[in-house]
């Protein structure tokens, strides 16, 4: 049966059950939802104003007064019939309205105190009466009220009152219903009151509990703010018991219609609503009230008198715009909403934008009751009023009043419930509209006003200046010009634009931000909805206020400050309106595409109309710069048309013919400059840098200014004009190029621009004004020469008098005075060129001193003398003018300055050619510095005074000469002077007579031993400053040692002794040359008397062991010397690779010098064990005669009846073997190495062998071989049962056989066994020497083993045979470990804390698996036969059909998706390492994928046809292993490297893998290359179900 049967069956039943309502709950869950305050006051309040209500009381009565007033009406009840006793207790004058002033009823009752707690709440209204449906609906919840025109919806608005009351009572036209509770139902009763009042509408609340008085100013608002927007309403009243509170009365205007403009789109989107019209009507509310401190406590002013407080009168005026709404819509649409709202939609209906205008917010902006807070939201945002206000904001200043369809709460507006949200919406629309057509209303009255201010103010200016002009004319004013009373008119003129541009505004800013929409809360559709509206409702652009009056707002650009001081004619918006704005314009321009920023074409527009002041150029250059450093690219077109528009003053210069900026640090601006120069007084305020950059101009140079000047004429007549230009090129100059400068030169080369003494002169004619020694010469005349004195040095002005002239003049006078010579250069000196200065230095000019005539005693001596000897030569001869003169001198000879000396008594000393000088010599004049500048020496120079130091110079001269070097050493010659270099033996020796270089001579003592030179002594101070070193370098040593070794003891003590003091200095090298190098004396071992030299590598230090002494060389020199030779190789002892030299040499005699110790020849063994390895790396040809040579000791055992003794003697390794069985050296007794591990290493490393290895060993059971129960078979139990103990713990690379091999191990009895041994050539047999052994069987097949044992055998015996055969070598500790195995009981071994359990569960897997190929010395061949050839057939029949699907056995699958995790067991290494989902199957084949089903990739459509194509593969070759499919699963894993795995025993196999290698190839069919490559995968993973592990057995399998 369906279910609509079992509903009809259910139905055709006759009991039925009332629905019950739990009536208290469920109006307590409603007015859950009516949680905003004064909530019950909202719903009173919008109840009477739909039923017409112009007056509303609200009465708050405390305790007092109500008992009072109740005591009053009990006194005057007459009717006391049951009905109406019901509430005429409280009826009494209350029917009856208030009108006694509020200052009369605050005297009447002075008692009263906002602290009295409330009992009782009285609201009137004097609407209609309640007809008999208000009545009923009244009892009836969410019933509401059908009347479209109505607010209320849902029925419950009136049951808020039961938020504060229990038992509400209503009295309405002489009836009244009360409420009361039975349990958790409500009932009413309802009745005439026999009262007469037909005007008051009545709701009684006694509170359920006492409440506190509202607060005065959030009440206030909240009353305010509803007659605000109440239809009807004209007053409300609130009473505290007999005192009026708060009282609001409201005055309306008659509305004046509004013109709707034809390009007004007046349909809502969806055209469910249209306005047909517009008006506005200005409203104004009055406020009387007590006013409360504003920051006093509620506590505070709850506790005070109401007399205490003063009482505020306030007022308000609004705008309110309403337009009136038809409504159409369809009959689908209206039925819709009468189910949603249970009432039809209206057929008109009225939204109205209510906001303050410009002038009412001039007035109320500074001073506005508190009370009106909520009624003037500028610049905050206006809020939705659905009868009252809501948490809904509009989005813009202006409240908005509709009948839009709330949520129950009627918080905000329904935009969830599709149909309503369309309704609403629509609606919404229309708001923007209406919005719209407000703010164009009131952009054309400012319109308006702008327009007629702009012609009154051209108007008043024309008429002002003709009455100002007249006015002057009649009073001759001289002080007042035509151009004055032009200027004081425009001044007039522009405070008054100022002032109404400013006002106008701010009133175009008031309106627009009115209509900017912001971000609606708490839903910002509702803005939106509005806002998008607002700009498509009109064809025609918003207007808006422009520094051009109001445009289109298309036509009108944002402002930009960096462009508002040059652009004039572009409408942009006004700076006030654009910063209150921002964000209106921000979302024109980047959401609505209305407004665009000021771009480059608006100013070539501008610069199109118009040419700049000077002023506005220099803003436009400003914009310019700052909009090209912000990165802003510009179309090199657009950077040439601006260029080109732009032009300059009056002259009309555009700025494409600029290519200079003037510096007026070069140039001052009062000079002449070309006309490509930037006017300075515009370039005055940039940056260089910036002119540069972004204009491609660049600061006038020099040079070209100098091109411009070079042509004024007045530059060869005017000597100020002349003077002013050279001032201004020498001031620039030195930031001027090289070849600038030479271009400048050029220039003025030949003009007759340089003012002398003697009249304008060419440059190279004058000279400067200090160069007087000739009167004649026409010098320059200048105010400030020194200004222009780079200038003139540039244009060729001469400084100094020509050399060549100077030398002419001075030789047709004869003999100069080279002194006075001197003197001139000196005071020329900076004007002397280079070429100047290098002719007076290779000019032998200046004569040298004579040493016999610097003397005048020595002079007059030889003088009397020449005369007394009547000397041939005359001593007369005449001067020019034929008068006699007496030559005093010889005639002069004249030497370069560089071969002359200071004149000084020191360098006559030294005998040194100095200059021939009048006077005192003083360094630090101007011609002492002239003639050193020359080249004239001031000392002597380095190589010179070593010279004078050295030998052959005079013993005197040398000695003062040396303490003149050591002087002057730091000041003069330090820097010159490197030790290394002087090739001058100029430093006396302390071997007398001796001098030496720097280099080769030192200053310690001891050095002389090696015969070195070492520094006098007195002159140790100043070695350091010469560079002489302390010792000599180690280079030196080694050659002096080699040179000249010692030659006896003695000798080479002291030179050892004084070699350690200096081994610091020695570096490895040097070590390693020491170390060979033979200058060791040592005595010859052959003769004695004879020393010869050794190396140190060659010596050891004596000790008090001497048995060495005969085969090396040992020395002492004393502690001191040998720390020298042990530091160069001397050793203490012979090291690994000296000894077995030693022992292959001489090894008998070694072993014979040690008295036969064994124990220090095992310990010269023993160090060469421990560096055996080093040795044979280093040496292998000495580990080669080690092998041969008969150098190890050997022990061998010697039985003197039953006494045991050890017998040494030297054997090669190949004589030795390694006792590693102590039963095989018992039998045999041969020569074994010494029990010492690192010997025995060594021994093997030489050639000994294995005494194990080498002994041939043979068991033969003699006897029947039979199984008895308590022998054989028990062992054979406890072996099988503890097999896993043998391997737990045991290193895998030291098993030859694994765990298997001893479970199949078969131990069976024999009477006896017999054993053989033999050793090379020795035979030995011993009857019963073991009781165990383990044999193959010959007779059985290849893999069976056999433990014999006899009747009593000895468990060490077992346990020996079987570590012989598991292990590849045992020693006794295994031995032992076995036997406990075997012997001690599982229970004792677990007590004893063996893991006995975790031992025998150990995977097998652990232990190695056996070598085949290594199996013992008898091998029998394995023999085929059909038999053993259906048998392996059987086997791996079985073995392959054991696969099986994964998915019977494993996952449990469940909703088409299993989870498969990869096995813990050892199979495939390839696996993937992560979960495989089963995501499906495929022609009964299941899939896999590690992404799981919803994002399978194995499942994808690319992989749908190679999917099917393998899966074929797969079925085939499974058909051929007779494998059912079931036991295949294809998985695709793009991560994993795994191409297949047999996970226990089910295939899986990698699509990945079969598409990447083989699907191109098998589109058409399958290829013989993928056939073999998944055959050959097959047999691999099948014979896992064999082997698990990756091994030679299982590769055997596969």
């Amino acid at each position: 049966m369906s279910l609509d049967a079992f509903k009809r069956k259910v139905l055709s039943s006759l009991s039925e059950e009332r629905v019950e309502v739990n009536q208290r709950l469920l109006i307590d869950k409603i007015l859950a939802r009516y949680s905003s305050e004064f909530v019950i006051y909202r719903e009173l309040i919008q109840n009477s104003d739909d039923a017409k209500s112009s007056s509303i009381q609200i009465i708050f009565e405390t305790v007092n007064a109500t008992n009072a007033s109740n005591a009053t009406n009990a006194t005057n009840t007459t009717n006391t019939s049951k009905d109406k006793k019901i509430k005429n207790n409280v009826i009494r004058n209350i029917f009856n309205p208030i009108k006694e002033s509020i200052d009369k009823r605050i005297k009447s009752n002075n008692s009263n105190k906002f602290g009295d707690k409330i009992t009782r709440i009285i609201f009137k209204n004097n609407g209609f009466p309640f007809r008999d449906e208000d009545w009923n609906r009244l009892k009836k919840i969410a019933e509401g009220n059908p009347d479209e025109q109505k607010i209320g919806a849902f029925g419950v608005g009136f049951y808020s009152l039961f938020s504060i009351c229990e038992e509400p009572f209503v009295s309405s036209g002489g009836q009244g219903m009360a409420f009361f509770w039975q349990g958790n139902q409500l009932f009413t009763k309802q009745g005439p009151t026999g009262d007469e009042d037909r005007v008051w509408t009545t709701f009684l609340m006694d509170t359920r509990e006492p409440l506190e008085f509202p607060d005065i100013e959030k009440f206030g608002q909240f009353l305010a703010n509803s007659l605000g927007f109440t239809g009807n309403l004209r007053e409300l009243s609130v009473y505290f018991n007999d005192t009026l509170v708060i009282g609001l009365s409201k005055k309306m205007q008659d509305p004046k219609a509004m013109n709707i403009a034809s390009e007004i789109n007046k349909n809502s989107p969806q055209k469910i609503f249209q306005l047909t019209s517009v008006d506005v009507r200005n409203v104004q509310i009055d406020a009387t009230r007590i006013l409360i401190p504003k920051n006093m406590s509620a506590k505070h002013w709850r506790s005070l008198q109401i007399t205490d407080f003063q009482i505020e009168k306030a007022s308000v005026s609004l705008k309110i715009a309403s337009g009136n709404l038809n409504v159409k819509i369809s009959n689908e649409f209206s039925a819709e909403m009468e189910r949603i709202t249970k009432k039809k939609p209206p057929s008109k209906t009225t939204i109205q934008m209510i906001f303050t205008g410009f002038e009412e917010h001039e007035n109320y902006n500074k001073n506005v009751s508190r009370v009106f807070k909520d009624l003037l939201p500028y610049p905050e945002l206006g809020r939705v009023y659905i009868g009252f206000s809501t948490h809904q904001t509009t989005g813009c200043c202006s409240h908005l009043a509709a009948r839009v369809i709330p949520t129950v709460e009627r918080e905000s507006i329904d935009l969830a419930e599709k149909t309503l949200v369309i309704y609403n919406g629509e609606m919404l629309s229309l708001a923007g509209t209406l919005c719209r057509i407000l703010y164009e209303h009131e952009m054309a009255q400012i319109a308006r006003v702008y327009n007629k201010m702009i012609s009154d103010t051209k108007t008043n200016t024309n008429t002002n200046t003709k009455a100002n002009t007249k006015t002057n004319t009649k009073t001759n004013t001289k002080t007042n010009t035509k151009a004055d009373t032009k200027a004081d008119t425009e001044a007039d003129t522009k405070t008054d634009e100022e002032g109404f541009h400013e006002s106008i505004d701010r009133r175009a800013t008031h309106a627009l931000t009115h209509f900017m929409f912001r971000r609606s809360t708490p839903n910002e559709k509702v803005g939106k909805i509005s806002e998008s509206q607002f700009f498509e409702c009109s064809k025609k652009p918003v207007s808006i206020l422009s520094t051009n009056g109001v445009l289109p707002i298309s036509n009108v650009r944002i402002p930009n400050p960096e462009m508002k001081g040059f652009l004039k004619t572009v409408p942009v918006v006004s700076t006030i309106t654009f910063e209150k704005c921002n964000l209106f314009f921000m979302k024109a321009k980047d959401s609505f595409k209305l407004i665009e920023e000021l771009s480059l074409k608006d100013v070539l527009f501008e610069l199109k109309s118009r040419t700049l002041s000077e002023v506005e150029l220099v803003e436009l250059l400003k914009w310019w710069i700052s909009r090209r450093s912000k990165g802003n690219k510009i179309d090199p077109s657009e950077h040439k048309q601006f260029m080109q528009l732009t032009h300059i003053g009056s002259k009309s210069r555009s700025l494409d013919t600029i290519c200079y900026f003037l510096n007026p640090g070069i140039v001052p601006p009062n000079m002449d400059v070309p006309v490509e120069v930037l006017p300075h007084t515009i370039s005055k305020n940039f940056k260089n840098q910036d002119l540069e950059k972004w204009l491609n101009w660049s600061e006038l140079p020099l040079v070209n200014w100098a091109r411009f000047i070079v042509n004024k004429s007045d530059l060869e007549v005017d000597l100020a004009f002349a003077e002013k230009v050279h001032c201004i090129l020498a001031k620039g100059l030195n930031n001027t190029s090289q070849n600038d400068k030479e271009t400048i030169r050029k220039l003025f080369a030949q003009k007759k621009c340089i003012p002398t003494k003697f009249g304008m002169k060419v440059p190279n004619e004058a000279y400067f004004q200090n160069v007087n020694l000739f009167p004649d010469l026409p010098t320059i005349q200048f105010q400030k020469p020194s200004n222009v004195q780079n200038i003139m040095e540039l244009l060729g002005v001469r400084k100094v008098v020509e050399l060549q002239l100077i030398f002419d003049r001075l030789v047709n006078q004869g003999n100069w005075d080279h002194v006075q010579l001197i003197k001139y250069l000196a005071s020329r000196m900076n004007d002397l060129k280079e070429n100047d200065i290098n002719i007076l230095k290779n000019k032998p000019i200046w004569p040298k001193e004579n040493l016999e005539y610097s003397h005048p005693d020595k002079y007059e001596q030889k003088k009397m003398k020449a005369h007394n000897k009547n000397e041939s030569k005359e001593m007369k001869t005449l001067d020019k003018k034929g008068s006699k003169k007496i030559n005093t001198a010889p005639a002069i000879q004249r030497y370069n300055a560089r071969n002359l000396y200071i004149p000084l008594p020191l360098h006559r000393e030294f005998g040194l050619p100095i200059i021939d000088w009048k006077g005192k010599w003083i360094r630090n004049t101007p011609e002492g510095k002239l003639l050193i500048e020359f080249g004239l020496q001031e000392y002597p120079a380095l190589q010179k005074i070593l010279e004078l130091v050295a030998p052959p110079t005079d013993p005197i001269i040398r000695s003062k000469a040396l303490k003149y070097f050591i002087d002057n050493f730091k000041e003069k010659y330090s820097a010159n002077y490197k030790s290394t270099e002087i090739n001058v033996a100029f430093l006396p020796c302390s071997n007398e007579g001796i001098y030496a270089k720097p280099s080769e001579c030192f200053t310690n003592l001891e050095c002389m031993k090696m015969n070195f030179n070492v520094i006098r002594q007195d002159l140790l101070f100043y070695a350091e400053q010469f560079g002489v070193c302390q010792n000599p370098s180690n280079e030196e040593l080694i050659k002096r040692l080699v040179d000249y070794p010692p030659q006896n003891d003695k000798k080479a003590k002291e030179i050892f002794e004084y070699l350690s003091t200096q081994q610091g200095r020695f570096n490895h090298s040097d070590l390693k040359i020491l170390a060979d190098l033979k200058f060791i004396p040592v005595r010859d071992r052959f003769q004695p008397h004879a020393i010869i030299h050794t190396n140190p590598s060659g010596c050891f230090f004596k000790t008090h062991k001497k048995s060495l002494y005969e085969f090396l060389t040992y020395i002492d020199f004393g502690e001191k010397a040998n720390r020298f030779l042990f530091s160069c190789g001397v050793k203490n002892e012979p090291s690994s690779i000296e000894f077995a030299e030693l022992l292959v040499k001489s090894s008998y005699e070694l072993w014979k010098s040690t008295d036969y110790s064994v124990e220090t020849y095992v310990n010269i063994l023993r160090r060469i064990a421990i560096d055996f390895d080093t040795i044979a790396s280093k040496k292998a040809s000495l580990i080669a005669e080690m092998k041969r040579e008969p150098i190890l000791l050997a022990k061998v055992v010697e039985f003197n009846g039953r006494r045991k003794t050890n017998h040494h003697e030297l054997k090669s390794a190949g004589e030795i073997f390694i006792n590693d069985c102590e039963t095989y050296q018992k039998i045999f007794n041969p020569s074994v190495a010494p029990e010492d591990t690192l010997l025995e290493n060594m021994y093997e490393k030489l050639g000994s062998r294995s005494l194990r290895e080498s002994v041939l060993e043979t068991t033969i059971p003699r006897g029947v071989m039979k199984i008895t129960y308590n022998n054989s078979q028990e062992i054979q139990n406890t072996i099988r049962e503890r097999a896993n103990l043998f391997f737990y713990d045991y290193p895998s690379n030291k098993i030859a056989k694994d765990v298997e091999w001893l479970k199949k191990l078969e131990v069976r009895e024999i009477d006896r066994i017999e054993t053989t041994y033999k050793l090379e050539n020795i035979t030995r047999t011993i009857k019963e020497s073991t009781t165990a052994c383990i044999l193959q069987n010959a007779q059985m097949n290849l893999y069976t083993w056999i433990l014999y044992v006899t009747p009593d055998p000895d468990k060490l015996d077992i346990s020996e045979a079987i570590c012989k055969k598991i292990y590849m070598s045992h020693k006794w500790m295994e031995i032992s470990y076995s036997n406990m195995i075997l012997t001690i009981s599982l229970s004792s071994l677990e007590r004893r804390g063996y893991p006995v359990d975790r031992a025998l569960q150990s995977k097998s897997e652990n232990v190695a698996k056996k070598c085949d190929q290594q199996l013992e010395s008898v091998k029998v061949p394995i023999i085929i036969t059909p038999e053993t050839t259906q048998n392996l057939r059987n086997s791996l029949q079985i073995a392959v059909k054991a696969c099986h699907s994964n998915f019977g056995n494993v996952v449990n699958s469940q909703a088409s998706m299993a989870i498969l995790k990869e096995s813990q067991s050892g199979y495939c290494d390839v696996i993937p390492g992560h979960l495989l989902f089963c995501v499906g199957t495929r022609q009964g084949i299941e899939l896999y994928d590690p992404k799981g089903f919803n994002q399978s990739e194995i499942l994808s459509q690319s992989n749908f046809d190679p999917l099917n194509r393998f899966i074929n593969i797969l079925k085939d070759l499974a058909s051929a292993f007779e494998i059912t499919p079931q036991a295949l699963h294809v998985f695709y894993d793009n991560q994993s490297n795994s191409i297949a795995f047999n996970r226990d025993k089910s295939l899986f196999f990698n699509l990945k893998f079969y598409i990447g290698l083989h699907d191109n190839e098998c589109k058409t069919k399958p290829t013989i290359n993928a056939m073999i490559y998944w055959f050959m995968t097959f047999c691999h993973e099948l014979a896992h179900n064999f082997i698990q592990n990756h091994s030679s057995q299982h590769e055997v399998n596969s």
